[in-house]
């Protein structure tokens, strides 16, 4: 999209007779709230717009995001969502929150996080926050995940997640969150300084899955004991990265291929021969797993001389482990439904 200033002015001033029109917005069955058409007319900017909202506990905009096409003036308010467990750090742009009312381009369940680069005309700073929908997580993990998991009795493989408060659920996504933004910054090719490497479908599915295993091997290493909130939240994990994308998404989603990668090396240790799920067995294949992805990390930085070469040799070293992504998919849905 054209980002200067006169293209910029441009959508503002399209964005404030929008925003000013009759019924501009619908949420939830509420119009916009009337504060937001004072709002849009005593601010000059998109960027000045996006910093008034960064103190607040709302967003307003015009947007543009090329995987949610449906985003254009879009409104959302929310409540923060706070973490219950101790990790070892915490960014203070991950703003983890839970939505109450919204437009329903961002309310639409597939918009689990906006981040800066979505707003149109600001130009993004490092400390521009990025905001995580919980809500929409726990409403898809219930929507989906749960109930499969109840009716095909794969509780043995996963444990048992306490699902009796959803102010904990809401905390259990956020502490995975975190965790998993942490993870992203470590080891051999952390992010943002692999991102190009990382950004191919298979190199960004074996990038989401080694952040998960680390947060679920963080979880149980630090587990104050059986049903702890940390174990709860690498239960939550477990499930999501197991079983959530490839059962509810297409297969060339890049968590999907993230699952089927996990699914594998799960079934090469005989994870699924368990008649009950041992954590601490699972932490000893996490282990080895990690292993195994830093091998494929390790190798594409020494032979890769440039950051084309370097994901090219990350993507055949997986493409070589699963040898054919079509038939581990097909295994791995048989396996299922035959559970």
């Amino acid at each position: 999209m054209d980002d200067s200033p006169s293209r910029n002015a441009t959508l503002f001033n399209e964005l404030r007779d929008k925003a000013s029109g009759p019924n501009p917005l619908v949420a939830s069955q509420n119009a916009l709230p009337p504060k937001i058409f004072n709002l849009i007319n005593s601010i000059p900017d998109h960027r000045e717009l996006f910093s008034h909202f960064l103190s607040s506990n709302e967003l307003f905009g015009l947007f543009n995001c090329s995987y949610h096409p449906y985003l254009k003036i879009e409104y959302t308010s929310f409540v923060p969502v706070s973490i219950n467990i101790v990790i070892p750090k915490t960014f203070k742009n991950i703003r983890c929150v839970s939505q109450k009312v919204s437009s329903e381009g961002i309310g639409n369940e597939q918009v689990v996080a906006i981040f800066p680069e979505n707003f149109v005309g600001i130009k993004v700073k490092s400390e521009d926050p990025v905001f995580y929908f919980v809500n929409k997580f726990v409403d898809r993990y219930l929507k989906y995940t749960e109930p499969y998991i109840i009716k095909n009795g794969l509780e043995k493989f996963v444990g048992n997640l306490d699902l009796s408060s959803s102010d904990q659920l809401n905390s259990i996504v956020a502490n995975w969150v975190n965790l998993h933004e942490i993870s992203h910054r470590t080891g051999y090719m952390p992010l943002p300084d692999f991102l190009f490497e990382k950004s191919g479908r298979f190199t960004a599915g074996l990038e989401e899955l080694r952040a998960d295993i680390l947060a679920i091997k963080f979880c149980i290493k630090n587990s104050k004991g059986f049903n702890s909130l940390e174990e709860q939240t690498a239960l939550y994990i477990l499930r999501e990265r197991l079983l959530s994308y490839p059962l509810f998404r297409g297969r060339e989603n890049f968590d999907s291929i993230s699952s089927i990668l996990f699914f594998k090396f799960l079934n090469e240790m005989n994870f699924f021969e368990q008649t009950s799920l041992d954590l601490s067995f699972l932490l000893k294949i996490l282990g080895k797993l990690e292993c195994l992805i830093c091998s494929f990390e390790e190798d594409a930085l020494n032979r890769g001389e440039s950051p084309v070469n370097r994901r090219d040799i990350l993507t055949n070293n997986i493409l070589n482990y699963l040898d054919g992504y079509e038939k581990q998919f097909e295994d791995y849905k048989y396996f299922w439904s035959c559970t």
